[in-house]
């Protein structure tokens, strides 16, 4: 275990390691000091600014992640280094008075520490793509753990909320992992939202306006579309190279947070020329609720389907 994020969000848990490899939990690594029980040096500039450490507040670097966390040629990398510091801050506790008597609590809300890319890119001056770098540099060293799923589930996408025509709640799973309703068919949103298009390197302008071709582009550029119809069932479609982590997690969720809508469910991974190369069909009414997360076809049988199981089951049920 290691920083956990969850992205707008993902999860970051941090846990820095004894020197003999054991891993302990940030209030171990990072005591906090009392300060009324300061010791005076005689020095009257390093007593002064002994006296403002508890407005010194901010990142810690210690001098070891120079040696440890470096880019492609071998040298400190910064970005990395700056993001894991902050992260680190996040997990060191604060203090609070309540009932006269000094406490320490967390400064985040959840069991997690919610990383916002976004927040971070202009914090340190860079693009989300770089944030994203970095963050898969450290998850590479080990040095944080991330977690999709549980940034997901506040949000709870109910798939009677959204209707088309009366008939079917349609959603787009973006590239970035953001899971949008949609009110119309998924290639007129499509050509209705050209902005999102281009920001995911989607050329409408070089698809043939039909709905098939349009659909596979975005496919290939890493949408995922989820339609719902309303005698419950279910219908995920992934380009193969996009049915990762990303888009297992969220179908998990959403199909998490409507057992009781979705009777049956298929999912079909296709590759660049639309031909199926995998794909699976269950009948989720044959299994209580609890259960049904056990059947989802390509989910819970791979070993991210039985990692989302365990999640769910610890932190959900």
């Amino acid at each position: 275990m290691i920083p956990h994020c969850g992205v707008g969000g993902f999860f970051l848990l941090f846990i820095p390691p004894r020197p003999g490899g054991e891993r302990i939990f940030p209030h171990e690594a990072f005591p906090m000091k009392n300060p009324f029980d300061r010791l005076k040096t005689g020095h009257p500039i390093v007593d002064a600014i002994g006296e403002l450490e508890d407005k010194l507040v901010g990142n810690l670097i210690p001098d070891s992640w120079f040696k440890a966390i470096l880019d492609g040629r071998g040298l400190p990398d910064w970005l990395a280094i700056s993001i894991l510091a902050d992260i680190v801050y996040w997990y060191r506790p604060s203090e609070t008075t309540k009932h006269d008597k000094r406490v320490a609590r967390k400064k985040f809300k959840w069991d997690w520490l919610q990383f916002n890319r976004g927040h971070a890119a202009q914090k340190f001056g860079v693009s989300e793509d770089a944030i994203s770098a970095a963050l898969s540099r450290l998850d590479k060293l080990r040095a944080i753990q991330r977690d999709y799923l549980k940034s997901r589930r506040p949000k709870g996408k109910k798939l009677g909320a959204y209707d088309s025509g009366g008939l079917t709640s349609k959603m787009w799973l973006l590239p970035d992992g953001e899971l949008v309703p949609i009110s119309e068919q998924h290639y007129t949103w499509l050509k209705a939202n050209p902005d999102i298009c281009r920001k995911f390197g989607l050329a409408l302008s070089r698809v043939p306006d039909d709905d098939t071709a349009i659909r596979l582009a975005a496919l290939r550029r890493g949408f995922v579309r989820i339609n719902y119809t309303r005698d419950g069932t279910l219908t995920v479609e992934a380009n193969t190279r996009f049915w990762d982590k990303r888009a297992q997690d969220t179908i998990f969720m959403l199909v998490a947070d409507n057992l009781d809508e979705i009777y049956s469910m298929q999912v079909r991974a296709l590759n660049n020329n639309g031909s199926i190369v995998r794909q699976g069909y269950a009948q989720l009414f044959n299994y209580d609720d609890r259960d049904k997360l056990n059947h989802l076809p390509l989910i819970s049988e791979s070993r991210r389907g039985r990692a989302l199981r365990r999640i769910f089951k610890k932190h959900f049920c």
